[in-house]
């Protein structure tokens, strides 16, 4: 958790924010997914608004990431779409005034300003970023892989982690 992976040191902040919104359905008893989806777009977005001080940020994030590979979400129901997109909006731009209010608005890390010292190191980035692009390759499809190996476990009835 504390290491954020993909995320940075953002990424605990997310993750705290979408237990939050899963957890908080249960407490409250409700039974329907598509509120226990809103609840974790919501959450997602507060916490990529709080950590990264963009409420818009945090927008994209929630509808990209948690709502655009939902397939419980339609736009056929009325009013399931409008109001969910409200209340991320809202949550985004909440968490934002709460962490400019109780944090400020001075980063938490300050990061050493970087020089190009000599451009014969130029050339010693193009390795760097074909290996870079080439991990990212790889775990894109890791990650597309294991998506379907979970989906066919769960179609199979076997109970999803």
């Amino acid at each position: 958790l504390g290491t954020g992976n993909s995320l940075g040191p953002e990424g605990p902040s997310v993750e705290i924010g979408t237990a939050v919104a899963k957890w908080l359905p249960k407490s409250v008893g409700t039974s329907f997914k598509q509120s226990r989806l809103t609840l974790v777009a919501a959450g997602s977005a507060a916490g990529v608004s709080a950590g990264f001080s963009a409420a818009i940020a945090g927008c994209f994030f929630a509808v990209e990431s948690v709502l655009n590979s939902s397939k419980s979400l339609k736009a056929d129901k009325p009013g399931s779409v409008g109001l969910t997109s409200e209340l991320v909006l809202l949550a985004a731009v909440t968490s934002q005034v709460v962490s400019v209010i109780g944090l400020g608005k001075s980063p938490a890390f300050h990061t050493p300003i970087f020089d190009i010292i000599s451009y014969f190191e130029l050339p010693l980035y193009l390795p760097l970023g074909v290996l870079c692009g080439g991990y990212a390759l790889w775990f894109s499809g890791a990650v597309s892989y294991f998506e379907k190996f979970f989906d066919i476990i769960e179609d199979n009835g076997l109970p999803r982690i």
